[in-house]
């Protein structure tokens, strides 16, 4: 018999989980995860400018990088 493996949930995790605990309407649940979305996506913004500034990019030099991987025969 195999064992299943136990998973501690995240903070995260657990705080929607306490949220979700009570039944909200339809709207709510909208709102809740439209505010999810916008905190998500001003993190990234966020982190991607702070990477941004931290290698000093432009738009130029951006543009010009060659980041795809080599096709290997």
């Amino acid at each position: 018999m195999q064992t299943i493996p136990v998973t501690k949930f995240t903070n995260l995790q657990m705080e929607i989980l306490k949220l979700f605990a009570v039944s909200l309407s339809e709207d709510d649940l909208q709102v809740i995860k439209t505010l999810i979305i916008t905190y998500l996506s001003q993190r990234a913004i966020h982190l991607a400018t702070q990477e941004w500034e931290k290698r000093d990019l432009d738009e130029d030099e951006l543009l010009n990088m060659h980041l795809r991987t080599p096709y290997q025969v």
